[in-house]
C-alpha cells in the first residue's frame, strides 16, 4: 500500500459559492473491497468532458485525516469503496482532488444542501450501502479556480441530520425548558453522529448530569464511536485538581515511552501548548514558540502536547518542524477527557502558562501574531520577574 502525506483544505459550511478554505493534513490509503460488504459512493458528473475528467479523486476521513479510498474519473463517473464490518461506525468525509495550484494543491468538492436554501456543504457522512451523487453545478470563481458541487440522489440518514444543522439549547443558567428541548432533539436523532458532535461542542456548558443523560439516549451504533467513549470519560471525570496541571495522566513521547511529568519541578515558568499536525494556525504559531525557546529556555520550560489521532502524522510533523522542546501525544481517551474538561480543547491551539508554583497564570485560545501572540504575551510575564 502506497502512502503519501497530502495537504488539503476543509470547511464545514459555505453560505456562498466560494473557494473552500481551511487547512489540514491527510494520510492517503486506497482500498478495494467487495461492494456487497461495504459502503459505496458513486459519482456521476453527467458529462465526459468536465475539468475533473481523468483526475484522481480522494475520499478523506475528516476525523482521522486519512484517505480511505481514491478513484479516477472516467467518462464522467467515479466510485469509492470503504470496507465495513460489525464494528464499522459511519464517518464524516470529504472528496477532493489536485488543483494544480502550488499554494492550495488540493481542492474540495462541495455538496448542495436540500434542506437549507443557498447552503453548501464541504462534507457528508459515509455509511453502509450505496450513496449516489450526481453533478449539481460546476462554475468558475476566477480564471484559475473551478468549483464542483454535487447533490445526493439518495441522502443517507447521517448526512441528512448533519445537513439540517441542528443545535442544542444551552445557557449559563440552564432551564428545564432547554433541557427538555435537548432531550427531545437527541431522542429524535439518537442515531446521529453529527448530533453527538453537537453534544461534544456544547459539553463545557452542560452539567455532568445533563451530559450523561443525553449520552444515555443515543443508539448502540453511536456508542461504538471513539467520540462517545471520550464523552463518557469526560462526564465521569471529576475536575478536582485545582489550578496545577493534572499529574494522573499518561502521554506518549516520540520514542514510544509514556510519561506524566509535564511540568518541570524547578522551572520559573512552564508553557504548555496544545496543538495538532493538521491544525494550520498551530503550525503558524511554532516560529513564535521557537523564538521564546531560543531567548528564554533557561527560565521557561516549554512542552507541546498534540491532540493528533494519527501518530504517523504527528511524527512526520515533528520531523518537519524540528521543535527542540518536549513533545507529547495524547493517546489515551481518558487523558484527553481530563485535559479537555480542565482546559477546553475544542479549539486549538491553546497555550497555558504556569508560574514557579505551578499555578496557571495565563491562557489563550487561537493563534495571533504581534502583540496578541504567544511570544509577546509570555515574554510580558517573564519580564515582570
Amino acid at each position: 500500500m502506497k502512502t503519501t502525506i497530502l495537504y488539503f483544505q476543509s470547511v464545514r459550511k459555505l453560505c456562498a459559492k466560494a473557494a473552500l478554505i481551511s487547512t489540514f493534513y491527510i494520510l492517503c490509503s486506497c482500498a478495494t473491497p467487495r461492494e456487497d460488504e461495504n459502503a459505496v459512493i458513486t459519482i456521476d458528473l453527467k458529462a465526459p468532458n468536465t475539468h475533473l475528467e481523468g483526475k484522481m479523486l480522494y475520499l478523506g476521513d475528516t476525523g482521522t485525516r486519512d484517505f480511505r479510498d481514491s478513484s479516477v474519473v472516467k467518462n464522467g463517473k467515479s466510485q469509492f469503496t470503504v470496507k465495513t464490518d460489525k464494528n464499522f461506525v459511519p464517518f464524516q468525509a470529504s472528496i477532493l482532488y489536485k488543483s494544480g495550484n502550488p499554494n492550495a494543491p488540493y481542492r474540495l468538492i462541495g455538496y448542495n444542501n436540500p434542506y437549507q436554501k443557498n447552503t453548501h456543504e464541504s462534507f457528508f457522512y459515509v455509511d453502509k450501502g450505496i450513496s449516489k451523487f450526481e453533478n449539481y453545478d460546476i462554475f468558475k470563481i476566477n480564471d484559475s479556480t473551478t468549483i464542483t458541487e454535487l447533490r445526493f440522489l439518495n441522502i443517507n440518514k447521517q448526512s441528512e441530520a448533519a445537513f439540517k444543522h441542528l443545535n442544542l439549547k444551552v445557557t449559563s443558567k440552564q432551564t428545564q425548558k432547554n433541557r427538555d428541548f435537548n432531550t427531545a432533539l437527541v431522542r429524535q436523532y439518537a442515531y446521529s453522529l453529527d448530533v453527538l458532535n453537537i453534544v461534544n461542542y456544547s459539553k463545557a456548558n452542560l452539567k455532568d448530569e445533563e451530559l450523561k443523560h443525553l449520552l444515555s439516549l443515543f443508539d448502540e451504533e453511536v456508542t461504538k464511536s471513539q467520540l462517545y467513549k471520550n464523552l463518557l470519560a469526560y462526564a465521569d471525570y471529576e475536575n478536582k485538581t485545582g489550578a496545577p496541571f493534572p499529574n494522573d495522566i499518561s502521554l506518549k513521547q516520540p520514542d514510544g515511552a509514556s510519561s506524566a511529568a509535564v511540568l518541570h519541578e524547578t522551572a520559573k515558568y512552564n508553557l504548555v501548548v496544545f496543538w495538532a499536525s493538521w491544525c494550520g494556525p498551530c503550525r503558524m504559531e511554532i516560529p513564535q514558540i521557537k523564538s521564546l525557546y531560543g531567548k528564554h529556555k533557561n527560565d521557561l520550560n516549554i512542552v507541546s502536547i498534540s491532540t493528533d489521532k494519527n501518530e504517523k502524522q504527528w511524527q512526520t510533523a515533528l520531523i518537519k518542524e524540528q521543535m527542540p522542546w518536549k513533545q507529547y501525544l495524547i493517546e489515551d481517551g481518558n487523558a484527553l477527557a481530563k485535559l479537555d474538561k480542565k482546559y477546553h480543547l475544542e479549539s486549538i491551539p491553546v497555550w497555558l502558562l504556569f508560574d514557579e508554583n505551578h499555578q496557571l497564570i495565563d491562557r489563550q485560545v487561537g493563534y495571533s501574531p504581534g502583540a496578541d501572540g504567544i511570544e509577546e504575551k509570555v515574554e510580558a510575564h517573564l519580564k515582570t520577574k
